[in-house]
């Protein structure tokens, strides 16, 4: 559950950056980046592997992403001449250079929210990179468009806060030995599903 919620947030910024088309070749990328990214560094956390293996596995992920992701001869072939072509053509291709900076920025965000949310299971500080592209997102690009992704955002990370709230509580009945009713989880969820709802549609409507 974590890790599909985790995908809609990431989802829902990529695809609003996608949608701002603020650099060309950007749609149909940053998506994919970030849930590429997110993915395998949930796989990695199930493995159990440790943190300077994460960040080994992270740096090994931005270079495999970029090579995929990014259009440019590195996707198509690894010939040395090829490679030195590009190479030298790119500090003169600012489009390409910010395209490959925005597939940088989704691949590291959908790591760090990984990270953060299956391992130190610590939502808000998983929520901050999203967070903070969808917000600069918002005060640059003032279309209507955007309030479809920022609903998804908001919903999905308050049920992200939500999940990682009752996992908690769940974990110290267990610890405490304390008994609960086989249905509290559904009740927790309806009870915070409405009150998330309450709070977006009061947010939106009342101004």
């Amino acid at each position: 559950m974590l890790l599909a919620l985790g995908l809609v947030l990431g989802w829902a910024v990529a695809a609003a950056v996608e949608h701002s088309a603020w650099v060309p070749g950007t749609d149909g990328r940053l998506v994919p980046a970030f849930a590429l990214a997110a993915v395998l560094g949930w796989l990695f956390i199930a493995a159990g592997i440790s943190r300077a293996g994460y960040l080994l596995a992270s740096i090994l992920t931005i270079v495999l992403g970029l090579l995929l992701i990014t259009p440019s001869p590195l996707t198509g072939g690894f010939s040395p001449q090829a490679m030195g072509k590009w190479l030298g053509g790119l500090s003169g291709n600012t489009n390409l250079l910010l395209l490959m900076g925005l597939v940088l920025m989704f691949l590291i965000t959908g790591l760090w929210t990984s990270w953060w949310l299956f391992k130190r299971r610590h939502g808000l500080v998983a929520l901050l990179p999203s967070g903070t592209i969808l917000a600069v997102e918002i005060i640059n690009d003032v279309s209507p468009g955007l309030v479809v992704y920022t609903l998804v955002w908001l919903a999905a990370a308050a049920s992200v806060l939500l999940r990682l709230n009752f996992v908690a509580l769940k974990d110290s009945w267990r610890r405490r030995r304390l008994p609960h009713a086989s249905d509290t989880g559904w009740t927790f969820g309806e009870i915070g599903v409405e009150a998330t709802v309450a709070i977006l549609v009061i947010a939106f409507v009342m101004p």
